[in-house]
């Protein structure tokens, strides 16, 4: 038993090394590729992306070793160049992230501009903009959050309001991502236009939390504009909450794999997204308990 755990072992490590080695020869040699662009996977979804226009482009995502991709962050579609839809079609044709370098796309930009790709939920989940600028180098602030959030609610149906921000120099609001939470943490959104956005088929009974987050082609605002409506059995009235005041017991339960869809047009449900640690705690434990396992029925044997 100790033998075959030993030669086990001695295989993985000696795969993990050929596939490491490999892995780092291929980027290397794509480094020295002008064409190539070279994203990280932590970076994808919140740096700024830019390309020179008249120049092609080998788009690659790295993930790194040790990460694992999961959830719908994992999946990457360019509907401008005809990689997906922009839609919510999780049949619609998109690259799946692995380990490694992902190669995702070539093209050749020919005109200044924002072109957006997104995962295969729809630019309303996650999603960032390639820049395409005439010199390569791009400089815009991100999006400034809505004010004068309000709501108001007539049975199940809550019109949330706001005040759009002015947009940023070199860049355009595309949007606004209004998120409903309610007390036990499940999550609701909207993608809308413009104000006000509609939620039908609350819970009456519950109290509602609401903030709006700015789209814009230069990133996402903070969403630091959170506004609390009590549910219609008490006052039936609509509180801000004051600033730095800290969320409820049923608030701070919340996690972002809780999930609920949205009867409102151009919204979709916020999706869940993994953590390897815990498997690879699971896996850890089920390994040390056929190890624990193999050294007893040894000494019980006497070998």
């Amino acid at each position: 038993m100790r033998n075959l755990f030993r030669k086990t072992i001695t295989a993985l490590l000696g795969l993990t090394f050929i596939y490491s080695a490999a892995a780092s020869t291929d980027f290397g040699a794509k480094a020295d590729d002008p064409t190539v662009l070279v994203t990280e996977y932590a970076d994808l979804w919140n740096s700024s992306i830019t390309v020179k226009a008249g120049k092609t482009v080998k788009w690659y995502v790295n993930v790194p070793e040790g990460t694992e991709p999961k959830g719908c962050g994992a999946t990457v579609k360019i509907p401008e160049l005809g990689l997906g839809t922009d839609s919510n079609d999780k049949e619609d044709k998109h690259i799946t992230l692995v380990q490694g370098e992902n190669f995702i796309y070539e093209f050749t930009p020919e005109k200044e501009g924002d072109i957006l790709f997104n995962c295969w939920m729809g630019s309303g989940c996650h999603h960032n903009y390639i820049h395409v600028t005439s010199d390569g180098t791009y400089n815009a602030d991100k999006p400034s959050d809505a004010t004068d959030v309000s709501a108001n609610r007539s049975g199940s149906t809550v019109e949330v309001s706001f005040t759009a921000p002015d947009a940023p120099k070199r860049a355009q609001i595309t949007g606004y991502k209004v998120i409903a939470t309610d007390e036990n943490g499940k999550r609701r959104k909207a993608v809308v236009k413009e104000s006000p956005a509609v939620f039908e088929e609350l819970d009456e009974a519950q109290a509602y939390s609401f903030k709006v987050i700015t789209l814009a082609t230069s990133g996402d605002s903070a969403g630091e504009n959170e506004f609390k409506l009590n549910a219609v059995s008490s006052t039936g009235t609509s509180e801000p909450l004051p600033v730095g005041q800290k969320a409820a017991a049923s608030d701070q339960q919340r996690t972002d794999t809780t999930t609920s869809s949205t009867t409102t047009v151009n919204s979709a449900p916020i999706p869940e997204t993994g953590d390897s640690s815990i498997e690879a705690a699971e896996f850890a434990a089920v390994i040390s308990l056929i190890f624990c396992f193999a050294l007893r029925k040894n000494k019980k044997s006497g070998t």
